[in-house]
């Protein structure tokens, strides 16, 4: 195996000389570095990328489960005095891929390399079976989508069908009136209600096709981001933009909208525009699931290095079974597909996403009845 980037920890200067000699004599080709102690190896693993690092176990300032710590991507290799072979296993059990023990004469040298290829097969099989992995679950979530994607749009170009059929009728059915009984006014009002029912139901399901082509969008959107663009915003501003958006359709539902802030300014790094994002999903569900009349509380606090937005709905609540699943694209907690919410079903994914791109998470807790809350929180 040629080409490799090995990175030696040791600090036995004989045993340095001694790895030296046998990329010579061996004519290995190996870009090795040596290191003596971990402060040493921290910093070499801080200014460039390893195939491999083979290390002695007891150094001058750790050992070498301190070097297996600084990462976790770069195979390592234990070397051991004689005696020491538990502690080695040890190591193997905390990630290190392969050990061998030193003797005096260096003879272990004569196997380093055959272990080295050996990790360094290992460590690639191990990458494309996680590539493959990676690769079915795409494939897999693809499928889930399109398949989700695909009955939600069926359902409303359903709708949307039978409704623009039903509403030829009506007009049909005026035309009709209109020419054989011109005078029966009651009955062309009452088919008129009938079309104006339809025409409203036509822009409910309109509605929610724009949403979820929207959201599908969004959630592609986001799902391709590895960063987002930081601005340092007052938290607490934030959130009462989202919240003020808000009251107008809480008042058409006498749903009451309470905001309990933090007493101070919480200043954070974030991209406020996407954050107002994940808030908007978070309330927009938490008002859904609100009964006419119901509270919906948004609360502002902060702890040690964290800020946190509680927003606690009086809602259904949501199963035990089903809370492991709420955030799964396309995933209806009542397990149907009616439209009785304009939900797509990717609001809440999406706002987890933006959040876990702020470098913080979401967590929920509900009891069925009762309602649910969902708890962002965020490093200050």
């Amino acid at each position: 195996m040629s080409g490799l980037s090995v990175l030696l920890v040791e600090d036995d200067l004989i045993d340095q000389m001694a790895f030296s000699h046998l990329v010579q004599e061996e004519n290995l080709d190996y870009d090795y570095q040596l290191a003596a102690s971990v402060e040493e190896t921290t910093t070499l693993l801080a200014q460039r990328h390893f195939d491999v690092i083979v290390s002695d176990y007891n150094l001058g300032d750790g050992t070498a489960l301190d070097v297996l710590q600084l990462q976790s991507e770069i195979p390592l290799i234990i070397v051991t005095g004689a005696g020491s072979e538990v502690l080695a296993v040890t190591a193997m059990k905390a990630g290190a891929y392969d050990y061998l023990t030193k003797d005096i004469q260096h003879h272990y040298l004569k196997l380093l390399p055959i272990v080295i290829e050996n990790t360094i097969k290992r460590k690639q099989a191990e990458r494309e079976a996680l590539d493959t992995l990676s690769e079915r679950v795409r494939r897999e979530s693809l499928q889930s989508f399109l398949q989700n994607t695909s009955h939600d749009l069926r359902t409303v170009m359903t709708v949307c069908d039978l409704s623009i059929h039903i509403m030829s009728r009506h007009i049909e059915t005026v035309k009709t009136f209109v020419n054989a009984n011109p005078v029966d006014v009651q009955q062309i009002r009452e088919t008129l209600v009938k079309m104006e029912e339809r025409a409203h139901l036509l822009e409910s399901h309109k509605k929610h096709f724009n949403e979820i082509i929207l959201n599908m969008l969004e959630m592609a959107r986001v799902d391709a981001l590895d960063s987002l663009q930081m601005e340092t915003a007052d938290f607490t501003t934030v959130v009462n933009n989202v919240v003020e958006s808000f009251r107008p359709v809480a008042a058409e539902r006498s749903q009451s909208l309470i905001v309990v802030p933090a007493p101070h300014p919480v200043m954070i790094q974030c991209a406020p525009n996407e954050l107002m994002k994940a808030i908007q999903n978070l309330l927009k569900n938490a008002l859904s699931f609100t009964p006419d009349g119901g509270d919906v509380i948004v609360t502002t606090t902060t702890q040690e290095q964290e800020v946190r937005l509680a927003i606690t709905d009086t809602g259904e609540g949501i199963s035990p079974q089903h809370l492991p699943h709420i955030f799964d694209r396309f995933y209806r907690a009542d397990g149907s597909r009616n439209m009785t919410y304009a939900e797509s079903g990717l609001g809440l994914p999406i706002a987890r996403r933006i959040v876990e791109l702020h470098h913080g998470r979401i967590e929920v807790t509900s009891v069925p009845q009762h309602g649910s809350t969902f708890t962002i929180r965020l490093p200050l």
